[in-house]
């Protein structure tokens, strides 16, 4: 086996692991619908989302990024909100923001545009400082 193999093997290995944790934040603790989940990751169907976790190969590089941003927003929350319960409600509750409009936040990381995922990440980012 060369090294390009070994590296690739591990590559998706660590894709597995946060496949599995995107799954659980989104499902587990936000209690996003499946309609909603297959968005976050910009995948067309549910057959999408069973291929990628079915996947003997490291997908492209967008669904890593959109997998950490989902990663990033979910920690930052519970940085922000100490409440477990309050900072996963978070995403799906009105929110004032000038980047929401009064609407969810999930509304705006379903959009289908990593921007926006990168921007909702931001946001709260922000308000760490």
């Amino acid at each position: 086996m060369g090294r390009m193999e070994s590296e690739e093997r591990v590559r998706l290995r660590v894709f597995k692991i946060m496949l599995g944790e995107f799954e659980y934040i989104a499902v587990g603790r936000w209690k996003l619908t499946l309609e909603q989940t297959i968005k976050l990751l910009n995948l067309g169907s549910v057959g999408e989302l069973l291929e990628l976790r079915a996947v003997e190969k490291v997908p492209d590089e967008e669904i890593f990024l959109r997998i950490g941003y989902v990663e990033l927003i979910f920690r930052t929350l519970h940085v922000l909100l100490p409440d477990r319960a309050a900072a996963d409600a978070w995403i799906c509750k009105p929110n004032t923001g000038a980047l929401f409009g009064g609407r969810p936040a999930i509304e705006k990381m379903t959009s289908g545009k990593l921007e926006d995922l990168k921007a909702v990440r931001d946001y709260l980012k922000a308000q760490t400082v």
